[in-house]
This record gives C-alpha cells, sequence and structure tokens, in this order.
C-alpha cells in the first residue's frame, strides 16, 4: 500500500483493530486538538481570537482540563469569558429577548475543539475514502475492522456518496453493512 502525507494518519487507525475506526479516528484527532489548544497554539493570535470567541463545549472543556497545562487553559478561559460577557452584554436594552437568547444559543453551542475536530475528520475521511478507492490493500483493512458504529455508518455513506465513484460505491455500501452488522446481529442474538 502506497503511503502519503495526508493518509498516514488514517492508515495508522486502520492498521488496529477493534471497535469502531471512525471513532477511534476522532478520539485520536480529539486528543492531537486538545494538546494542540494548550500547547504552542496558545499564544498564537489567530487561535486566541477563535478560542475567546468560540469557548469549550462542556466535552471538550473536561478534556483540557485533565490536560497538563491548567495554567495555560486559565488564560484562555479568562480571555474566553471576558469576551464572552461582552458579547452578552452589548446591545443593553436595544436588545429583544429573542436576539439575547440567540447571542446566548450561539455562545452555547460553539466549540473550538469541536469546530477543529470536525474540519480533520472531514478531511481524514476524504483521505480514508480516496484510499479505499485507489488501494486494495487498505480495502482489506477497512475489510477487517470489527466493528462500525452505526453514527459513523451514516457519516460515511453520506461522505461516499459525495466523493466515491459510482462503480466503487456499491463494494463500500456491502462493507460498511458488514462492519455495521458485526455489531448488529450479537446484539439481536442477546
Amino acid at each position: 500500500m502506497q503511503d502519503h502525507l495526508y493518509t498516514i494518519p488514517v492508515t495508522e487507525i486502520f492498521e488496529q483493530t477493534g471497535g469502531c475506526p471512525i471513532c477511534r479516528l476522532r478520539d485520536t484527532l480529539e486528543k492531537r486538538v486538545c494538546d494542540y489548544t494548550l500547547g504552542p497554539a496558545m499564544m498564537e493570535p489567530d487561535v486566541r481570537q477563535n478560542t475567546n470567541r468560540m469557548g469549550f463545549c462542556a466535552v471538550h472543556l473536561e478534556q483540557l482540563r485533565q490536560g497538563k497545562n491548567r495554567l495555560g487553559l486559565g488564560l484562555l478561559l479568562d480571555t474566553h469569558l471576558k469576551e464572552l460577557r461582552k458579547n452578552l452584554a452589548s446591545g443593553g436594552l436595544m436588545d429583544s429577548p429573542k436576539k439575547a437568547a440567540y447571542k446566548a444559543a450561539r455562545a452555547e453551542q460553539s466549540c473550538f475543539v469541536c469546530d477543529r475536530v470536525e474540519q480533520g475528520m472531514r478531511q481524514l475521511l476524504s483521505a480514508m475514502l480516496k484510499s479505499y478507492d485507489t488501494e486494495p490493500d487498505f480495502r482489506q483493512m477497512f475489510k477487517a475492522q470489527q466493528a462500525l458504529c452505526l453514527p459513523d455508518y451514516r457519516l460515511l455513506l453520506e461522505q461516499a456518496a459525495q466523493q466515491l465513484p459510482k462503480k466503487r460505491q456499491a463494494e463500500f455500501l456491502k462493507d460498511c453493512r458488514a462492519l455495521v452488522l458485526k455489531v448488529l446481529d450479537p446484539l439481536c442474538a442477546d
């Protein structure tokens, strides 16, 4: 199998078996983004602007809290909370309750780590599908996986419909279906 810079992380994940490979890919990416956020990126102006604006969801805030750089997290949260306060306080009496609720919802639903992970997943899944399409060895590694969870089954099929050539889509659907049934059949039997 031919490795390219963009396929190496995908190949590393698919060389392992056990559980859903897409979940493993996402978990690895989340850890790397959290390490990046509290590491060298913490002092980059564009990253700080984004973390100030977006903040973190509860799941990723806890992952960051479990990280090694708690002082860095404190700095990120300090500037984020000041930005959040400024945004929620702006408008004053001119805001309607609907507009104020919209601002609060936007603040509550944004997360720097989620955004970065989503971007990374799109790129990695695109690389995975390209490998699936062009590399017979990768197709064998894909088929050798032990499971595929239902949310990632849907995600893969949606992206495959956009990216894979028509001639490869039927085979991919069959392989994905076989992996998700490896999980569902024993559950049904139980």
